[in-house]
């Protein structure tokens, strides 16, 4: 793993650092990758060295000063010792003590078989100053050494409070570097060192260089999407105009739409600020003009202020569920409604603000009853009203400030001691599906009742055969009954789910007439997607239907 930060913690045997502890931060040179042979003599990496040091000294003290600023210290490097420590990538920290002896700081003197070159270094583009926290300030220096013209692969460390950058000399002795602005607003100075090598002593510099406080901006996002209101939408991001973010930023968002009103939040993780409806308490269908205000840190970055922007508030959406079959008589009419879920909604809303309206309808069309009803906190509504054995249709609508939606259902109203049998066989025409010639004998029989025991779903067995057409269907389930009085006759209408052949999932709808003067039988059968796999209807030619 890689090392994030290491850095040495030490103290002295001799006053005045004797009596503290003081710590040092270290900087990294490039990773340099071990490698090795496997069993096989491929080339493999086992494993990365890198190497840490001090910046050179800078000033009278240096990185470390045994002395501790004290003149009159007899302290040498000698009299220091410390614990290396470093972090890792995760964030773990390791600590050395060279097996609790602390580290020492060998003496390295110079030789005169083997004197080092002298050197100098000076910046020749200094950093432009004033600057701003957040932003960065591009640097060149020079190293040079009397006499001597080539200077390069020599390491150069920029350093501006705890941030550090390293760069290698070119062969004139230039280097350059760009310098991050992480210290707080204030006057400083600005860095440059050159540790001693094995043939050159180390030399360094500084600069004044003063930082202000950063001037950041509401930067809009490119298109506000329409929210619906229990949902959160981004408007801007808050950011310097060198792009550092403003994360976690207390901001005032105000609504001018309508009664003006102000709310306090924060920009997020990413410095986005965002429009939370239920800030204002679950914003209304409507276009409402909001805008922001920061109020600054008093510290890093001055106060900002937004343009406006633009929102358009959708009511929350609901679909409904099918209705269960009921019996005959106060029948309860009740269903479920049910929220948009993602992409369009992406947080639920308080479904207690939505009501259901409702007109009821014969199959005739003539007009049984209208109304609204509440939703109870898990979607489902209901409303009571004495109807006789039929079919009825209901238009339903989604109500309330904050919803909206709408739908049509049927509503089976059964009568449990009625049933239908029938059997026979009807003539294929030219409309039959599928296609087979006129005239040949699709065979029938069921037999459709209700338990009477209260259970909704009837039970009972439906049976048709088309050999042409090598078709073959038997119900699996019924899904309701209904019984009705036509004219001098009546009729049986049941649905539910059957295989064809001994295989797969269909619904199937069936129409028997009972009538003096013929019965007729029809049936329709539909796969998963609504497409049409088969499709009998006529009078019967043989057998009869009897609806009781």
């Amino acid at each position: 793993s890689t090392v994030q930060a290491a850095m040495f913690t030490y103290t002295g045997t001799a006053a005045p650092l004797s009596t503290i502890w003081k710590t040092v931060d270290l900087v990294g040179d490039p990773t340099v990758v071990v490698q090795g042979t496997d069993a096989a003599n491929n080339t493999i990496t086992v494993g990365h060295l890198q190497h840490w040091h001090t910046v050179a000294s800078v000033g009278p003290n240096g990185d470390i000063d045994p002395k501790n600023g004290v003149a009159s210290s007899t302290a040498t490097v000698s009299d220091v010792f410390g614990v290396l420590q470093a972090v890792g990538d995760t964030g773990d920290v390791v600590a050395d003590t060279n097996q609790m002896r602390l580290h020492s700081i060998p003496s390295q003197a110079a030789t005169a078989a083997a004197p080092k070159i002298p050197t100098t270094l000076a910046f020749t583009t200094p950093p432009t100053s004033p600057t701003t926290y957040g932003a960065s300030v591009s640097v060149t220096a020079r190293l040079a050494s009397p006499g001597v013209t080539a200077m390069g692969g020599r390491r150069v460390i920029f350093r501006l409070g705890r941030s550090s950058v390293s760069a290698l000399t070119a062969g004139d002795g230039s280097v350059s570097a760009t310098v991050p602005i992480t210290v707080l607003p204030g006057s400083y100075q600005l860095q440059a060192a050159f540790a001693e090598d094995d043939t050159a002593l180390g030399s360094s510099t500084q600069v004044p260089l003063v930082v202000g406080m950063a001037s950041p901006a509401f930067f809009p996002v490119s298109t506000i999407p329409p929210v619906q209101y229990s949902d959160n939408v981004a408007l801007a991001v808050l950011k310097t105009a060198t792009g550092k973010l403003l994360r976690w930023q207390p901001v005032i968002l105000t609504r001018s739409t309508g009664t003006p009103l102000s709310v306090a939040t924060y920009t997020d993780g990413t410095g986005t600020l965002r429009l939370d409806t239920m800030d204002f308490g679950g914003l209304a269908a409507d276009t409402y003009t909001l805008s922001a205000r920061y109020p600054g840190d008093g510290l890093r970055f001055n106060p900002a202020s937004s343009g406006s922007f633009t929102v358009v508030v959708q009511r929350e959406g609901a679909t409904f569920a099918a209705l269960a079959p009921q019996q005959a008589g106060s029948v309860v009419v009740q269903g479920s409604l049910i929220q948009d879920g993602p992409p369009a909604d992406r947080a639920p809303g308080d479904i207690t603000r939505a009501g259901v309206g409702y007109i009821v309808t014969d199959e005739s069309g003539g007009l049984i009853v209208a109304g609204n009803t509440t939703v109870n906190a898990d979607g489902t509504w209901s409303f009571t009203r004495p109807l006789n054995a039929g079919l009825y249709n209901i238009a339903l609508t989604v109500t309330g400030d904050f919803f909206t939606g709408g739908g049509a259902a049927i509503q089976v109203v059964y009568d449990p001691t009625t049933f239908g049998t029938g059997g026979g066989y009807v003539l294929t025409t030219s409309t039959t599906v599928p296609a087979v010639a006129s005239g040949k004998k699709a065979n029938f029989g069921f037999n459709v009742k209700y338990k009477g025991d209260g259970t909704l779903a009837p039970t009972g067995s439906l049976l048709l055969q088309l050999k042409e057409a090598n078709l073959d269907l038997r119900a699996t389930s019924f899904d309701w009954l209904l019984i009705t009085t036509e004219g001098a006759g009546k009729r049986a209408e049941f649905t539910g789910t059957t295989t064809i052949n001994g295989s797969g999932s269909y619904t199937f709808r069936v129409i028997a007439r009972d009538q003096p003067a013929g019965d007729t039988f029809f049936i329709e059968v539909r796969d998963a997607n609504g497409l049409l796999k088969a499709s009998i209807s006529g009078s019967l030619g043989g057998g009869s239907i009897k609806v009781h």
